[in-house]
Formats: structure tokens, C-alpha cells, sequence
């Protein structure tokens, strides 16, 4: 018989106990042709991840879902209408930093030659002519200077009272009873290209004055200003070897009290230069009795007064040479 005691050790050590049994564990199916296992159970708890998984992945598109509705109410109502096509530049004062400077240019550059340096060249050269044609139109105006010799119509000039010099001028003055002086000019050089006629500037309130200019270049009227005051008459000339002058001074002559008709004429002619000056300038004083008469530069019409000239058959005459022959002469006169 056997042994109680055994026989509950034994149970115990080799037996299952019902109360604690392990779970079935199914295993494998063998080759051999041992028994299926039931694969109910491995598909259960499969499906049973899988639906896990999708309610959390659930729980996060709803968690995302309330953060963009929380960004959608904080966010203005302009920036949800049009979208953001550039950076947002963040606030740097807020962090304590000064803000970097903006490098993008403000357009795309233009590669092509006509963009850049080079155009502002250009652009700087432009405004220099256009500064250089201002400043020339301007003296030109100031001057009243003619374009160039702008022939008006062919003419004769007049024959001279005396024989000319191949080089050089005469200028005759005749004092006319109403105040006013006739002046005649004959000029002969090799080539004259510019031609420029002055009124001279006197130290009296008066005013000299030319009208009634007539030029005539090789025997061809030369278009202009038929008086002159205080602004100079310009001809440009192309090699002229004849030239003749002619108009009425005005304003030249100052009557005096220590006799009767007695005058005073400071200036008898307009200031004339032209280029290929030389040779000698012959001026004659008639229509009035000459009673003395003074030579001095033009430059300095205060100083430099010495008596010039003489009488010859009724006139006064005074050839000057080519160190003085752009002196200018004043003559003091009875007139009846």
C-alpha cells in the first residue's frame, strides 16, 4: 500500500494543480503529421493591435485638428486671407539684437551694357553736352552774336574818297547837323574770319549808339542787328578780303556852353576788331570845323589822351600805325 505522504508529494511535484495552471500554449504543427493548433486566437489579438493603433492615430489627427483651429482664431484675419509668399521678418528688438541689413535688391539686375555703371556714364556724359550747349547758347544770347555770315544779298560797296591800302583801314566820320555821326568803314586784309563791332562804353550818363548797321563782306550784305548798344554784333566769316561798315552814331556828341555851337564828340566810330589784323588805320573828322583833336587807347580812356592828327583840305586826318590803330579819337568843334 502505497505511502500517503508520497503519494501527495508526488502529486505535488509532478502534478498540475488545477487551481494554478499555466495557460494552453499552443504549438506548432509538425511535419509529421502531429496536431493543428487553432489560430482563432493569433487573429484576435492581431485585430485587436490594429484597432489600438487606429485610435490612437485618431486621437492624434483630432489633437492636430484643435491646434490649427487654435492657431485659426489667434491668427489676424488678413493673414488667412491671403497667404504667405515671403519670410516674416521676426522682431528683433524684442530679443535684444540689432536688425540685419537688407541686402536683396530691390529689382533684378540687368546684365544687358545699357544697366549699371556704365549707363550711369552715359547718363553723366549726356547731361555734361547738354550743360556745355546751355552755357554756349547763353554767351551766344549775352553777346547777340550772329550764327555765322549769313548772306542776305549781293551790293556794291562804296568807292572810298582815298586809295586804300592792300593791308589795312579808313574810317571817315562826318558830323551831320541833327547831332548824329555818318561813319564809313573800308577794311582790307588777307582773310578775315570773324568780325566784331562794339559800342564803346563812355564815363558820361550818355549812351553811344549805332543804327542803321549795314556790313558787306566781298560785296555781300551780311544779315544782323541794324543797331548796337550795349550788346557787341559777331559775324563768322569765311576768309573775307573786303570788308565796309556803315551807320549812325548816336549819342557821341556833348554840347557845351563856352560858345555857340561849340561840341564836344568823345568818340567818332565804333570799336572794330577782326582776326589777320595789320597794317595801318587812317581817321578822318569832316563836316565840322575841327578845332583840336586827341587819340587814346581803348583800354584805358582816362589816361593816355595825346593830341593826334591835322588839317588837311577841310578835314582833320589821323593815320595811326599798327602798335595804335585800335585807338579811339576825340575831336572838339564848332558846328554853325
Amino acid at each position: 500500500m502505497d505511502d500517503p505522504e508520497q503519494t501527495d508529494q508526488g502529486s505535488t511535484a509532478t502534478g498540475v494543480d488545477q487551481n494554478h495552471a499555466p495557460p494552453h500554449v499552443p504549438q506548432p504543427r509538425s511535419s509529421g503529421g502531429a496536431s493543428e493548433l487553432p489560430t482563432t486566437a493569433w487573429f484576435g489579438e492581431l485585430q485587436s493591435g490594429f484597432a489600438h493603433l487606429e485610435s490612437n492615430i485618431a486621437e492624434l489627427e483630432s489633437g492636430v485638428a484643435d491646434l490649427e483651429s487654435g492657431l485659426a482664431r489667434i491668427r489676424p484675419e488678413q493673414e488667412r486671407a491671403a497667404p504667405i509668399t515671403a519670410p516674416i521678418e521676426p522682431d528683433w528688438s524684442l530679443l535684444g539684437f540689432e536688425p540685419f541689413p537688407d541686402v536683396t535688391p530691390p529689382h533684378p539686375v540687368d546684365p544687358s551694357p545699357t544697366s549699371g555703371p556704365r549707363a550711369w556714364r552715359w547718363i553723366l556724359l549726356l547731361l555734361v553736352v547738354l550743360a556745355v550747349g546751355v552755357g554756349a547758347w547763353q554767351i551766344v544770347s549775352d553777346r547777340d552774336e550772329e550764327p555765322a555770315a549769313a548772306p542776305r544779298a549781293k551790293a556794291v560797296e562804296p568807292p572810298a574818297p582815298v586809295a586804300l591800302p592792300d593791308i589795312g583801314s579808313f574810317v571817315q566820320s562826318t558830323v551831320l547837323a541833327d547831332g548824329d555821326i555818318l561813319v564809313q568803314h573800308w577794311i582790307r586784309a588777307d582773310g578775315i574770319f570773324t568780325l566784331t563791332l562794339s559800342a564803346p562804353e563812355l564815363a558820361t550818363t550818355s549812351q553811344v549808339r549805332a543804327s542803321d548797321v549795314e556790313i558787306l563782306a566781298d560785296g555781300t550784305e551780311l544779315f544782323g542787328r541794324s543797331s548796337i548798344e550795349t550788346a557787341d554784333r559777331t559775324h563768322y566769316l569765311e576768309g573775307a578780303k573786303a570788308i565796309y561798315v556803315s551807320y549812325l552814331l548816336e549819342g557821341a556828341i556833348e554840347r557845351t556852353d563856352s560858345a555857340p555851337g561849340r561840341a564836344l564828340a568823345r568818340v567818332t566810330a565804333l570799336d572794330v576788331s577782326y582776326d589777320a589784323q595789320g597794317g595801318t588805320s587812317t581817321r578822318r573828322i569832316q563836316g565840322a570845323d575841327v578845332l583840336s583833336m586827341a587819340c587814346y587807347p581803348p583800354t584805358s580812356p582816362g589816361t593816355g589822351v595825346r593830341p593826334c592828327g591835322s588839317d588837311e583840305d577841310g578835314a582833320w586826318q589821323v593815320e595811326l600805325d599798327p602798335r595804335n590803330r585800335d585807338d579811339r579819337v576825340m575831336v572838339q568843334f564848332d558846328q554853325p
